[in-house]
């Protein structure tokens, strides 16, 4: 419940606080006197976007602060406008975003003005209104349940499809791509290593005659390496037990002998190994041709060439698996459509139950504002091919005949101004039971009716101020009497400055004020009078 409401430099108000009490708050003043204003501000402690053109003229701050006990807790909420900068909200001074603060304190008003009676027209919004006089809802809580699950799953599809487009428009190129970097195996080295045995080839006749002339100019021949030492071994061997110096000499000549018959072994063996073949050239001709070229193409060396092709085999890979996982989430969806499509008829069936229900309520409550003739019913219309909708397979509209003898015809066309306030007075005595909402604030409710039917609208909201807080701006004494803690709204002009003042009115002055109602400016003995009696007769 709202227990206090304080608003400071929006528009002709200068710094207004109220206290409200938990029951009927009755709400007058002349046209401009500034009731809309403070309308206005209950709803920016919603949430409600502000105009900064509605700082008063010559600040530059406006701020509006509100304070609500709920489940027995005082939760206080504040915005602070700035002309020159963003505005601020905190919720028990802590700071928060819009958002934040309509999750949090949205759901603690409930406004009824010119703005509700558009949404009460709009046949978008009928379906709302009976599913929230339901007596069961835990039948709409699991049809959206189901909803949410196929429309999830539904995405979850099409997420895939887009992407399984796309890899199938590749496959094509990646299984060209992966037959190309598949035709030869590939290692992080090929290039090097082809490129080593392709100059070998190319050079092995050179190299087999190189090794041919090693062999044969270091051991055979007449003249050969081997056999010249050899030969001056001998002779310096002739001398070596006489003369220590040549014995060395000798020593080294032997291990030259033998270093170089290595080196003839060695040569000897490698050439054996070496063997021309035309056909062998011509393949690693072609394969470090491919290799050069996967290079070129497929980032410039062997480890780019050899990632990308591990990526194009994850993606094929991939593709396969979404095709399963496609298969798989069309047969889930298949079992979730079937019990959306249960769930939907349950709910469909429970609504036309409850819609005679609600009929019969909002026809009594009808007859307590003075539409006694009114006959009213709730049509139901199947959505075109039964299609389901977040709402279920229905869609319904109010009908209704106010004058004795008139057909039933849509809400929306014939009912008038004074006709649709009570009739959305009706509607929210028939969910009071069910509202979670403890404060409603009716802006003008009683537009476009009087007298006797102004005073069953009185009747009516005051035995709604015994379930509800009832915030209630009004022009008609027969409504304004009915609330004991009433307050009036007034504007006062001071230094060339016109301000609006609130002020809760003691028992005289809410006489006074219900008179005025009566007779206007001038005040009379006898509206004094029916004043007194009609205060009276509300309160005993």
């Amino acid at each position: 419940m709202l227990q206090q409401l304080t608003v400071e430099n929006i528009a002709i108000i200068q710094n207004i606080t109220i206290d409200f009490s938990n029951e009927l708050n009755i709400v007058t003043g002349e046209t401009g006197a500034g009731k809309t204003i403070l309308i206005n501000a209950v709803k920016y402690l919603l949430g409600a976007r502000f105009n900064k053109d509605s700082i008063r003229t010559g600040e530059a701050r406006a701020f509006v602060e509100g304070v609500f006990s709920k489940d027995g807790k005082v939760i206080t909420v504040r915005r602070v406008f700035d002309k020159y900068a963003s505005s601020r909200s905190f919720i028990n001074d802590a700071p928060v975003s819009v958002s934040e603060l309509r999750l949090a304190i949205g759901n603690f008003v409930d406004m009824h003005g010119q703005h509700d009676q558009q949404f009460l027209l709009d046949t978008n919004n009928h379906l709302h209104y009976l599913d929230s006089f339901s007596e069961n809802c835990n039948l709409l809580q699991q049809f959206q349940k189901s909803f949410s699950q196929v429309k999830s799953l539904l995405n979850k599809l099409d997420s895939l499809k887009n992407t399984s487009k796309e890899l199938q428009e590749k496959e094509e190129l990646f299984r060209f791509q992966l037959q190309e970097l598949e035709l030869f195996e590939l290692s992080e080295n090929s290039d090097i290593n082809l490129s080593q045995e392709y100059e070998q080839q190319v050079n092995a006749t050179e190299i087999i005659q190189q090794l041919t002339n090693i062999e044969e100019e270091l051991l055979n021949g007449e003249h050969s390496v081997v056999g010249v030492i050899t030969k001056n071994k001998r002779e310096l061997e002739k001398f070596s037990d006489t003369q220590p110096k040549l014995k060395i000499l000798s020593d080294r000549l032997q291990s030259t002998q033998i270093e170089l018959a290595d080196v003839i072994a060695d040569a000897t063996s490698f050439k054996n190994t070496i063997h021309f073949d035309n056909e062998k050239l011509d393949q690693l001709s072609e394969k470090l041709s491919h290799v050069e070229m996967l290079k070129r193409k497929y980032g410039g060396s062997m480890q780019t060439v050899l990632d990308y092709k591990i990526s194009i085999i994850n993606s094929l890979s991939t593709m396969n698996s979404r095709s399963i996982e496609l298969d798989k989430l069309n047969k889930k969806l298949l079992v979730k459509k079937k019990h959306l499509i249960k769930d939907a008829k349950s709910l469909s069936n429970h609504r036309k139950i409850i819609a005679e229900k609600l009929e019969n309520k909002i026809l009594s409550n009808l007859k307590e504002v003075d539409m006694i003739h009114s006959k009213f019913t709730i049509k139901f219309a199947k959505n075109p091919d039964e299609l389901i909708t977040e709402k279920g397979i229905d869609e319904c509209e109010f009908y209704i005949s106010t004058n004795l003898g008139e057909s039933l015809k849509p809400l929306v066309r014939i009912a008038s101004g004074g006709e649709i306030s009570r009739f959305m007075l009706a509607i929210k005595m028939a969910m009071q039971d069910k509202d979670t909402t403890n404060t409603l604030v009716f802006d003008e409710i009683d537009t476009g009716i009087s007298g006797i039917t102004a005073e069953k609208v009185g009747k009516v909201i005051s035995k709604l101020g015994k379930s509800h807080q009832i915030i209630c701006i009004s022009h008609l004494p027969q409504i304004a009497s009915k609330g004991i803690h009433h307050i009036k709204v007034y504007k006062s002009e001071k230094n060339g400055r016109t301000s609006a003042f609130a002020k809760k009115l003691c028992k005289d002055e809410r006489l006074t004020e219900v008179a005025s109602l009566i007779c206007g400016e001038e005040i009379t003995k006898s509206s004094l009078q029916q004043a007194q009696l009609m205060i009276k007769g509300n309160n005993g």
